[in-house]
């Protein structure tokens, strides 16, 4: 699939799409990453990481 192939299934701009493929995209909206995630039959799986805690202070 090519960039313009792909702006147009996501309604986004061909520049956007290669802007994000070279990392240069801050503060994405989500919106238009999941409709670039559709239309190339992707998905997003967000897990959180465990957090680590320190042991309470000793009495």
């Amino acid at each position: 699939m090519t960039q313009s192939e792909l702006a147009l299934a996501a309604d986004v701009s061909r520049k956007w799409i290669s802007v994000l493929e070279n990392g240069g995209v801050d503060g994405l909206e989500l919106a238009r990453v999941m409709r670039v995630l559709d239309a190339l039959d992707a998905l997003l799986i967000l897990e959180t990481a465990p957090v680590e805690t320190s042991p309470p202070p000793a009495p």
